[in-house]
C-alpha cells in the first residue's frame, strides 16, 4: 500500500516480510524550514534541492543628506531603471505586453508627444520584431525642435536602428502611415545613445538569479583578450587574455581550476582583486602567485568590484606592459565564497526578470514588498504640484496655498515622509510648511504670486509618504509561475537580487538539512 508522509511529499511504502516480520518503511529526510534575511544577496548553508517556499523583496528607499529647496536631493528607491524609455501603456494603439499594433486605420500617431527629451541629446529606436501584412510601411519619425526630422520604415526596425541626429534636440516621435500599411511591433525600444542594446521591458527592474555554490559562469561575458572557450575549459592565446568575474567587496574567495600551458614554461598564472576593469594599462593589486592546480584564496578590500585570473611574466602584472604571446588552458573553474574544501561542481543559475512601473520604496519600518503574489504598496510618490488646490488663502504679506495629498497615512509625522526637497517651518525661507497631522501642506507664497506662478516653483517638488491603505498590484502569471520555479540547490545556494543603485532586501524561507 502506497501512502504519503504528512507535511514531507515523500511517499512511504508499507512492506510486509515473507518469513513474517515487518520492515519499517523508509523514514523521511531530517530537515528544517529556515527562515533568513539579508539585503541584495543571501547563501543557505546545508541547503536541500526544494522550492522556495517563501520569497519576498523589501523596498528601500535612500537620499542625500540635509534636503532643501536650494538643496535638492533625489529619492532613489529599488529598482534598476530600464534603459527603454518606451512606455507601451501610453500609447494609444492596441497593444499587449511587449507587442503593439499599427492598424491599416492609423494615420498619425504620437508615440512621446509629452515625453521630455533632452536637450542636445541623441536617442535610438530600435524593434526586436515586426510582422507586416502587406509590402508597404509604416514610418517612425523624430522630429527635431528645430522643424526638421529623420525617419525609417517601421518594418527595417528589426534589421537597423534609427538613431536622432547629432546637435539636435528630439521634439517628439511620430508614427506616419500614409500607405494605411498594416504592422504588429515586438519589442519597441528607445533609449539614450547611439546604440542598440539588448531589449528591456520598460519600467523598474528587479533581477533575481539563484546559483549553486560554484560562482563562475563561463557563459557569461567573463573573458577578456584574445581566447577560446569549450565548455568547461578556457584557451587564453595571449598575456592580454585574462579570466575575471564581479566579486564583493570584504569578502573571502576560494578559486579552483587545473592549468595546462603549451609554450613558455615560466608562464603562471595570478590572482587579483581589481577596482575598475577590464582597462588596459590598469595596474592590478593585492596579487597573490599561484597554480590554479592549488586552490587559491583572497579576501576582496573595500573597493573591488572584479576578481581577475590571468596569465603573467612580470610580477607588477602591468596590462600595458605584457606582450609575450602564449597558450594557456584553465579547464573545470569554480569560484566559492569562503575557504573550506569542497569539490568539483558545474555552475547552475535560475533566473527572473521582474519589470514594475514603480521601483520598491521603504521609509523606516514602512515597505514596499514583493511577494510571489504581487506588489504591496506601502509607500506612495507624487509631485506635490498635482494636489495643489486652485487657491491664494491669507492677508498680505502671509499667504498660503494648501496641497492635500490622498491616501496618506492618518498622524503623519515627518519620519513618514520623505521629499526631494525638504520642508522647514522657517519663516526666513518661508517655504513649505507640512502640517502636523495629515499629508497637508501649507506652502507661503509671495504678495504678487498668482496659482500658475505657485506650480511653477514648486513643478519639480517630489513626496515620497506611506499610504493609509496598503495597495495590492497582482503580478504577470508568467512572472508568479517563473518565481514559483526558483528552487535551492544540494549543499550551498546563492540568492542574489540586482535592483540597481539601492539594494533591496530578501526575506525567504528554505529546506535546510539537519
Amino acid at each position: 500500500m502506497l501512502k504519503m508522509v504528512d507535511g514531507t511529499g515523500i511517499i512511504g511504502v508499507d512492506m510486509v516480510c515473507p518469513l513474517g516480520g515487518t520492515v519499517s518503511p523508509p523514514q523521511p529526510p531530517n530537515y528544517d524550514n529556515v527562515e533568513m534575511e539579508g539585503v541584495g544577496s543571501l547563501m543557505l548553508p546545508n541547503s536541500l534541492k526544494a522550492p522556495l517556499e517563501r520569497l519576498e523583496l523589501i523596498g528601500n528607499s535612500v537620499q542625500g543628506e540635509n534636503p532643501a529647496p536650494d538643496n535638492p536631493q533625489e529619492i532613489k528607491s529599488a529598482g534598476r531603471k530600464s534603459r527603454n524609455l518606451f512606455d507601451i501603456t501610453k500609447l494609444p494603439l492596441n497593444h499587449d505586453g511587449t507587442k503593439f499594433v499599427i492598424p491599416e486605420t492609423a494615420l498619425n500617431t504620437f508615440i512621446f508627444e509629452e515625453h521630455q527629451f533632452e536637450e542636445n541629446t541623441q536617442y535610438t529606436l530600435s524593434a526586436q520584431k515586426v510582422t507586416s501584412k502587406n509590402e508597404q510601411s509604416a514610418i517612425i519619425r523624430f522630429y527635431y525642435t528645430d522643424g526638421t526630422r529623420s525617419e525609417i520604415n517601421v518594418k527595417n526596425l528589426e534589421t537597423k536602428s534609427l538613431t536622432s541626429i547629432s546637435g539636435k534636440t528630439v521634439d517628439y516621435l511620430l508614427i506616419g502611415n500614409p500607405y494605411k500599411a498594416e504592422h504588429e511591433v515586438f519589442g519597441l525600444q528607445l533609449e539614450k545613445g547611439t546604440t542598440a542594446t539588448d531589449y528591456e521591458p520598460y519600467g523598474y527592474l528587479l533581477d533575481v538569479k539563484v546559483t549553486g555554490k560554484n560562482l563562475f559562469n563561463l557563459t557569461d561575458n567573463y573573458i577578456w583578450g584574445w581566447f577560446a572557450g569549450y565548455q568547461t575549459q578556457i584557451s587564453l592565446y595571449s598575456v592580454n587574455a585574462v579570466v575575471y568575474m564581479p566579486c564583493k567587496p570584504n569578502t573571502t574567495y576560494t578559486i579552483y581550476g587545473r592549468t595546462n600551458i603549451n609554450g613558455n614554461n615560466n608562464v603562471k598564472n595570478r590572482v587579483a582583486t581589481a577596482n575598475d576593469f577590464p582597462a588596459g594599462g590598469t595596474k592590478l593589486h593585492n596579487i597573490t602567485e599561484t597554480q590554479l592546480s592549488n586552490p587559491v584564496t583572497i579576501t576582496t578590500d573595500e573597493l573591488s568590484k572584479y576578481l581577475v585570473i590571468m596569465a603573467v611574466t612580470d610580477n607588477e602584472c602591468d596590462m600595458s606592459t605584457r606582450e609575450q604571446v602564449l597558450k594557456k588552458n584553465v579547464s573545470k573553474m569554480m569560484v566559492i565564497i569562503g575557504n573550506a574544501p569542497t569539490s568539483y561542481e558545474p555552475y547552475t543559475e535560475q533566473t527572473v526578470q521582474i519589470a514594475l512601473d514603480e521601483p520598491l520604496r521603504g521609509i523606516g519600518e514602512y515597505k514596499d514588498m514583493l511577494t510571489k503574489d504581487g506588489v504591496v504598496r506601502r509607500i506612495l510618490e507624487a509631485p506635490l504640484v498635482k494636489y495643489l488646490k486652485p487657491v491664494i488663502n491669507g492677508n498680505v504679506g502671509n499667504r498660503y496655498v494648501f496641497a492635500e495629498v490622498p491616501n496618506a497615512n492618518i498622524n503623519y509625522d515627518r519620519e513618514r515622509c520623505m521629499s526631494n526637497v525638504g520642508f522647514t517651518n522657517s519663516t526666513e525661507k518661508k517655504k513649505y510648511i507640512p502640517h502636523p497631522y495629515q499629508l497637508n501642506f501649507l506652502i507661503r507664497v509671495a504678495d504678487d504670486d498668482t496659482i500658475e506662478m505657485v506650480k511653477e516653483k514648486i513643478k519639480d517638488i517630489i513626496v515620497a509618504y506611506t499610504a493609509k491603505e496598503p495597495i495590492t498590484e497582482p503580478l504577470p502569471e508568467s512572472v508568479q509561475q517563473q518565481l514559483q520555479a526558483l528552487h535551492s540547490e544540494n549543499g550551498v545556494t546563492h540568492i542574489f537580487v540586482d535592483s540597481g543603485e539601492v539594494p533591496c532586501g530578501i526575506k525567504l524561507t528554505y529546506r535546510k538539512e539537519k
